[in-house]
């Protein structure tokens, strides 16, 4: 029975039921929670240094600046335009936007595609 609280109490209950046909059920059971206790010990082991971020109220470059800062200043600004001319982005071409964030580029580049 012991085997068998691995699975939840809802498993558990249909597998004395269904006697004989729990068995392929338990060994997958005990090889997840296994797994998932050696991840979980890995990834907290004492002594590890923690991953430091750095400080929120740290200063910013001098170089950046509020003008790029909503998608209808970046639209004055020519952002996108000089990206994909720069790119040599034409229309009918097949493009990636990989990490696109909130879709700014995405947009403009099914513009520019066609």
């Amino acid at each position: 029975m012991d085997d068998l609280a691995a699975l939840g109490a809802r498993d558990a209950s249909r597998c004395v039921v269904e006697a004989g046909r729990c068995g392929k059920w338990i060994r997958p059971a005990r090889v997840v929670v296994v797994a998932w206790a050696a991840a979980s010990c890995a990834v907290g082991a004492p002594g590890a240094e923690p991953a430091r971020f750095p400080p929120v109220d740290r200063p910013v470059a001098p170089i950046i600046s509020p003008a790029y800062s909503t998608e209808a200043a970046r639209d004055r600004h020519g952002e996108a335009e000089r990206v994909m001319n720069r790119l040599g982005v034409t229309p009918g071409m097949r493009v990636a936007d990989v990490g696109a964030g909130d879709g700014y580029y995405t947009v403009r580049l099914a513009k520019r595609l066609g």
